[in-house]
């Protein structure tokens, strides 16, 4: 394949290793999460009977949970996937292994930070050390991240539709309504930022214009910050146009690819359903997920944690016995969260201990 390089005047410095992978923000974002894990995690089992929850752990059925832990490799690899068909453009010869790896450092750092905010310059970084410019890099997340914008309006629309009346119509409109409002402004955005880049660009530039005259010892900085914005904004619109021209069947293999990531994601949902001893009709479960992943997509928590566990336990009540809920929900976050974001940790200490040595 031919070589998308980049070839402009524009400069992006290398990115600063302490902002992508902060060892105090890595702590402290993971004490949170922890903390709050497993603090909501406890009271659901108390809550719905922890002797009776626990009991329950016994009696899980090894063949399913077998399947979906091979679901969750699947999971991890196709996120890599979905990265590696736009990277191999831009470095001809980039193995699977290294968008495999990023994936999981976005996955741990995302988990760590309020609404994913720190997975992104972590993925980011490491494409970086593989000879991927940042506007490049950029390209290729805001690429995927269109198709997930645009696929789950539609996934949610299709549930709600499935689903709508089985639940209290209170907690079912609030949730998807939060998640249509978020999803619907990102979509705008995104948009603008494909068709019309430079729009951001200039806004970047007259944001710190304005903001530097309220403040005098803010001004240089904010200046130099809009200066170095209105450049990779530059960058990024050439990449991301050479990118959608020429290879037009990029974009819909990139949608295809979400579609599965993420059908995959609800089936592993199911196959715990039948992993605790649960009884389910396959596409409820599928429609309920989509509903989860809707609204835990922004969730504000680190890893949506707390969010996510009550959320989860709310929505499969209908589904699940009270004691198969808190199991249901542990092993839910097990399979999609824990087990990658574990893997992207040490990820993450390896690219900290390389960038030591060096």
């Amino acid at each position: 394949m031919d070589n998308l390089k980049n070839k402009n005047t524009a400069t992006t410095t290398e990115p600063d290793i302490k902002k992508a992978f902060d060892t105090r923000m890595i702590k402290k974002g993971m004490i949170y999460f922890l903390l709050i894990t497993v603090g909501s995690l406890g009271f659901l089992f108390f809550y719905n009977n922890g002797k009776t929850a626990t009991v329950s752990l016994s009696s899980l059925q090894p063949s399913y949970l077998g399947i979906a832990i091979l679901m969750s490799v699947l999971d991890m690899t196709l996120g890599g996937w979905r990265n590696h068909i736009f990277a191999r453009l831009y470095q001809p010869g980039i193995s699977q292994w290294v968008c495999f790896r990023a994936n999981l450092a976005n996955i741990f750092l995302g988990a760590i930070t309020p609404s994913q905010s720190g997975g992104g310059p972590a993925q980011l970084y490491i494409w970086y050390r593989e000879g991927i410019k940042l506007s490049q890099a950029i390209a290729i997340s805001l690429i995927n991240w269109f198709s997930t914008l645009i696929f789950f309006p539609l996934a949610a629309l299709a549930a709600m539709y499935f689903i709508g009346d089985q639940y209290s119509e209170t907690i079912f409109t609030v949730l998807l309504r939060s998640g249509f409002s978020i999803f619907g402004t990102l979509l705008v955005v995104i948009i603008i930022a494909f068709w019309k880049p430079m729009w951001i660009g200039h806004a970047a530039r007259k944001l710190a214009g304005w903001i530097g005259n309220l403040n005098e010892n803010w001004k240089t900085k904010l200046e130099v910050w809009g200066d170095k914005t209105y450049l990779a904004v530059q960058e990024y619109q050439v990449s991301c146009k050479e990118t959608l021209v020429k290879y037009k069947w990029l974009f819909p293999l990139s949608f295809l690819l979400t579609i599965l990531l993420y059908f995959n994601k609800f089936c592993l949902a199911y196959l715990i359903v039948l992993g605790v001893g649960g009884v389910a009709d396959f596409w409820t479960v599928i429609a309920v997920q989509v509903v989860l992943q809707f609204v835990l997509y922004f969730a504000p928590s680190p890893g949506g944690s707390g969010i996510a566990e009550f959320s989860i336990a709310v929505l499969m009540a209908g589904i699940l016995t009270d004691e198969l809920v808190p199991v249901f929900t542990l092993l839910h976050r097990v399979f999609l969260l824990f087990l990658p974001a574990l893997l992207g940790a040490l990820v993450v200490v390896r690219e900290l201990r390389k960038h030591a040595e060096e």
